[in-house]
Order: structure tokens, then C-alpha cells, then sequence
């Protein structure tokens, strides 16, 4: 690695006569139509007009873009130089980039007059609401355990120092979209009420995709993992939507769902050529029911959680939380905590309920269960007859009884 000892002395050329009048110009650009949560490449040029450009000096800070790399490699600056040098670098907290750069040592080799690329940044759109992210100039940058300051500026053939006009670069942000958990009885984004639990208790839950406004990305698709701990949920069943599927997804589109043993993971486009509109709202994706399959002391609170998760795989693949286009992160990690109040270890033969009487409610319920997804407090208890299983004789045999 070249030593920073020719960038200082750039910048001390530079901050010893910057010049009043107007100067070479500084034009920053980024590719339309940001998304929240993406990762676009931009860059900064330099129209050096009539003025003879040896070296310069960038400096630029960030809002609603986290910098994730500044580089001049690639950039006009590779074409140009001629036995020159160049340091680019990003501020700790991913805010502000700078660059500073001299073409050649040996002889007096200038930019060319047309603008010339001289940077390229790699951001992360930052900015969650729709609105404006923006690249402003800034002198005086500093970064942590370096003592320069960094500033907009060029040196010019005969040693003159001259600013840089710049002036801010502003690009519209459609906000991004997110993902959210909700168990029966809750809002999405909603931590439910406790939940009593028997061995064997089922939790129903579904995840779901949210549009805030027209203004939020409305996506093609999305690729959805959701994992839980196996020692205290185990997944009994997981689904896409049928409304979903059925008004989403087009002959050209795909919808896929596989069970893991921590979770579940999930794909859904829906269309290659001409994708439906989910429009503003929470719309359900995937309906999931587990199983308490913990063990603890009566009226002991277990707390879990069912969460996003990119360690799930999909086709062999790793099926990370995101959607389309351009693979757009969500707004936020969705998660969903469940606090599990173990209920009593001891049952009674026919009270599914769980309410300590057997009577016309636990036949009622166990038929709920059969045949309208209804919620099932004790399969064991459901088990009248000794048969092995819970099915329409055990209702049956709990009404003659």
C-alpha cells in the first residue's frame, strides 16, 4: 500500500490559496428510482471546463444513504493517471466519503475538460419514508485518528488552488416495505396477550407483507425466512395465503413455501412481465401453527420468538428477508414475542377446554378443532374413545357420554 504521505501534501496545497472565483464544477449523480433498503452505486465527476486539473480533493456527506464503499478504482482517474496516486476512504459511521487524488508526480498531466468520473460510492438507501436522500459537499470532514480535514477543492497547473462549485444532489426515495408477525388474536406488530400453554398447545400465526402508503414500495414479489426455537415451538403446519396466491400471482409468477426444522421459508412472484398491485395495507402471506413442545413449571412464563431469518434456505438457496425489485431489504427485523404461561400438568379425560368440567363446550370445541381450524387447549384430553387419535368418534363418544 502507498503511504498517505502525498495526500497530505495535496491537501496542504490545496487549503494554502483557495481561490474566490467560480472553479472547476463537482456533479454527483445516482441511478433514478431509489428504493428504501437497496444498494445503488454512485458517483462524482469533475468538469474541469478550461482549468488545467492536476489533483483534488472530495469531500461529501450523506443523508438517507449509509456509504458502504468510496473508490476511485474503475473511474476515469485508472485511464488518466500516470504513475499518480489516490486515497479514498468512508467516514466509521457510513455518513461521508472522501477522496483525494494527483494524476501524476513526474509531469503535469491534467483532467480533461468534459466531465470525468473520479469516485464511485456504493450506498445503502438509508432512508425508510418516502421523501428525499441526499449528497451534500462538505468541507472540513474529518475522520476518527486522522488530523486532516478534508475539503471540495482542486490544484490547478502553477500551484493555484481553486474550490470546487458544488452544490447538493438530491434524489426522490420510494419508502421501502416490511414484513410483520402477528398471532391469533393480535394486530400485526403486535405482541399478543400471554398465552397459556399445555404440552402439546397450539399457537397459530401469520406473517404478513406491509405496504404503508402508495408512496412505499408496492413489490413484485418477496422472499420471506421466519425461524423459531425448536425446543419450545415445534411447526406443525405453514401455508401461503390463498387470497394472497390467488389475486397476486399470475401464470408467469411462482409461489413457493418449504418447512424446516426451526422455521420456514418463502418465495413468491408474481408476475415476470406484469405484476398484480398488493396496494397500501397489511396483507396476509403465510399462516403458520405450532405446537408448544416446551416443558416447565405450572404457571412458569416461557418467552420466545418467532423472527426473520436469513440462515433458512429455499431451494437449496439462502432465502433472505427481502423483496423485488433490486432485492429491497425490509423496513425493519419483524419479530414476534410470545410469553407462554405453562398451565397446569394435570388433565381430565374429555376437557379439551381445559376448564376443569366435561360437558357440551368440549364437545363443541373438539369439533371446532376437527373442522373449523379451531384452537385445541389439550389434544389429549380430545382423545375420548382410546383409539389413538383425536377425530369426529371422539366428539361423538364425549356427547353419549
Amino acid at each position: 500500500m502507498r503511504s498517505p504521505l502525498p495526500a497530505t501534501l495535496i491537501l496542504a496545497c490545496l487549503a494554502a490559496a483557495l481561490a474566490s472565483a467560480q472553479g472547476p464544477e463537482l456533479r454527483l449523480g445516482a441511478p433514478p428510482g431509489l428504493v428504501s433498503g437497496t444498494v445503488v452505486q454512485a458517483s462524482a465527476r469533475i468538469a474541469a471546463g478550461g482549468a488545467d486539473v492536476l489533483s483534488w480533493s472530495l469531500s461529501l456527506f450523506h443523508e438517507g444513504f449509509l456509504v458502504l464503499e468510496a473508490t476511485t478504482a474503475g473511474t476515469d482517474f485508472d485511464r488518466l493517471a500516470r504513475g499518480g496516486y489516490a486515497e479514498s476512504g468512508v467516514h466509521p459511521e457510513g455518513t461521508a466519503c472522501y477522496s483525494v487524488a494527483v494524476l501524476s508526480f513526474t509531469e503535469p498531466v491534467v483532467l480533461p475538460a468534459a466531465p470525468q468520473e473520479v469516485l464511485r460510492m456504493r450506498y445503502l438507501v438509508s432512508r425508510r419514508d418516502p421523501g428525499k436522500a441526499r449528497i451534500v459537499p462538505l468541507d472540513g470532514l474529518t475522520v476518527p485518528g486522522d488530523d486532516r480535514q478534508f475539503t471540495n477543492a482542486v490544484l490547478l497547473r502553477g500551484g493555484e488552488a481553486a474550490p470546487l462549485a458544488a452544490t447538493e444532489a438530491a434524489f426522490p426515495v420510494t419508502g421501502c416495505a416490511g414484513f410483520a408477525f402477528a398471532a391469533a388474536g393480535s394486530a400485526p406488530g403486535e405482541a399478543p396477550a400471554p398465552i397459556e400453554v399445555r404440552r402439546g398447545t397450539e399457537i397459530e400465526a401469520r406473517a404478513f407483507v406491509r405496504v404503508a402508503s402508495p408512496e412505499h414500495l408496492d413489490p413484485a414479489g418477496f422472499t420471506l425466512g421466519a425461524a423459531h426455537d425448536p425446543g419450545v415451538l415445534a411447526l406443525e403446519a405453514a401455508e401461503l395465503d390463498p387470497t394472497l396466491l390467488a389475486r397476486y400471482v399470475k401464470a408467469d409468477g411462482f409461489a413457493r413455501l418449504e418447512l424446516h426444522g426451526g422455521g420456514f421459508a418463502a418465495a413468491v412472484l408474481s408476475s415476470t412481465s406484469d405484476p398484480a398491485s398488493l396496494g397500501p395495507g397489511d396483507h396476509v402471506a403465510v399462516r403458520a401453527r405450532y405446537r408448544f413442545a416446551g416443558r416447565g413449571e405450572p404457571r412458569e412464563t416461557i418467552s420466545t420468538v418467532v423472527y426473520l431469518a436469513d440462515e433458512l434456505t429455499l431451494g437449496g438457496s439462502p432465502a433472505r428477508s427481502a423483496f423485488q425489485p433490486r432485492d429491497a431489504l425490509p423496513c425493519e427485523a419483524a419479530r414476534l414475542p410470545l410469553a407462554l404461561v405453562v398451565g397446569p400438568h394435570h388433565w381430565l379425560r374429555g376437557d379439551g377446554s381445559s376448564d376443569g368440567a366435561v360437558d357440551i363446550s368440549d364437545a363443541i370445541l373438539a369439533l371446532g378443532y376437527l373442522f373449523l381450524g379451531g384452537r385445541a387447549e389439550c389434544l389429549r384430553a380430545m382423545e375420548v374413545n382410546l383409539d389413538g387419535r383425536v377425530d369426529i368418534t371422539d366428539p361423538i363418544a364425549l356427547l353419549a357420554h
